[in-house]
């Protein structure tokens, strides 16, 4: 899948200068998790998942998850661009699996739109957050336990993506998407 750079929704759009990343479609673990109607359960654009090693599908990672380091590492954001009937019938999501490629998301505050202070080098890691933030126009909806970025708050933590430009008042930050341990 190629992806036109510029593509964005409420919460995620790539910024990147490769054109073609990798975008494999898994499918969900949970039907409403592609579902479009379903608000407070389905996947936001750039909300981090984890490939199921066992059931090879893709799904919410658990705090026990997130804990270690080696699914940190596996971690990756998917985009279900809402509203896309062939994810729906299918119930098949795609989730970027490069690293290296730039994107900016809101999803690394639970108080949108009050950024949370980061700043430019800040190392990232994903971590469980109950994220309320204006989805389609809707203010605010709280959207329980999502995988969201944070800063890493250990040393020999590991990271997935490095901020390159702070938050914006509306709470969007920029990132590269790395993976590595500070």
């Amino acid at each position: 899948m190629t992806i036109n750079i510029g593509f964005a929704s409420d919460s995620f759009e790539f910024k990147s200068k490769y054109p073609n990343l990798h975008l494999p479609a898994y499918r969900a673990s949970d039907t409403n998790l592609v579902d479009p109607s379903d608000l407070t359960n389905r996947f936001l654009d750039g909300e981090w998942a984890l490939l199921d090693g066992v059931t090879r599908q893709l799904r919410r990672p658990t705090a026990g998850d997130l804990a270690t380091p080696s699914v940190q590492m596996r971690l990756g954001p998917v985009l279900g661009n809402r509203g896309r009937s062939d994810l729906q019938a299918s119930n098949m999501i795609p989730q970027v699996v490069d690293d290296g490629y730039e994107f900016v998301t809101r999803l690394h505050s639970a108080n949108q739109p009050v950024p949370v202070a980061i700043v430019a080098g800040d190392r990232m890691e994903v971590v469980l957050s109950d994220v309320n933030m204006v989805i389609d126009g809707v203010v605010p909806t709280t959207f329980p336990a999502r995988a969201i970025l944070r800063p890493t708050t250990t040393d020999n933590d590991y990271f997935v993506a490095v901020c390159e430009v702070p938050p914006d008042a509306r709470g969007w930050a920029r990132f590269i998407a790395r993976r590595g341990q500070v």
